[in-house]
């Protein structure tokens, strides 16, 4: 039987990326809600995509199948752009995170009220409107004087939502990077 707890958990698979937190980390603190709840920052994959209590031992296999074949996604996070109420950057290029994400929705596809997938690491969400410029200049502002981000995934991450906290299940390693891993418990084996 599985705990009220873990029923009630919403599920997120995320590209992790803490690199953009060194500059952008304190604008999402007060900006974007997901921080107030101890995830930093990210490009979410899919939101809500299995109920916690849901997730079996076969879609993990599934999930980690994919990321095995999927190589180290290398981004620059260059560029600042907003949808409504929302100011976000934008990773460049976004065709590995969209490919990944394709393959993902083909066991786990979006709801029908999803919207359609973009690719972007939040930096301010549910803005008032008259916010939302002045938020988008800190972030270019922040960029120029930081310079701009370029980091490397090396896995997709498995978060529930727990007691108001987001809290990291599981990695799942990317070909390149689980060869490594792999090679290396290899070594320490007799």
């Amino acid at each position: 039987m599985s705990s009220p707890i873990l029923a009630q958990s919403l599920t997120l698979l995320a590209l992790m990326l803490p690199d953009a937190d060194h500059v952008i980390g304190d604008l999402r603190d007060q900006y974007d809600p997901s921080a107030k709840r101890e995830l930093g920052a990210h490009i979410t994959i899919r939101f809500d995509w299995l109920s916690a209590n849901r997730i079996t031992a076969t879609d993990h296999d599934y999930i980690a199948s994919i990321c095995a074949s999927t190589p180290t996604i290398v981004v620059t996070l260059a560029r600042v752009a907003e949808f409504p109420r929302v100011v976000y950057l934008e990773p460049e290029p976004a065709a590995p995170i969209e490919a990944l994400a394709k393959r993902i929705a083909e066991r786990y596809p979006a709801r029908a009220d999803d919207h359609p997938f973009k690719p972007h690491v939040t930096v301010g969400r549910k803005l008032p409107a008259e916010d939302v410029k002045r938020i988008r200049n800190l972030a270019s502002t922040r960029l120029v004087q930081q310079g701009n981000v370029t980091t490397s995934c090396n896995e997709l991450t498995l978060l529930m939502s727990r007691n108001g906290k987001w809290v990291r299940q599981r990695d799942y390693p990317f070909g390149a990077y689980y060869q490594r891993e792999l090679l290396a418990h290899d070594k320490t084996q007799p």
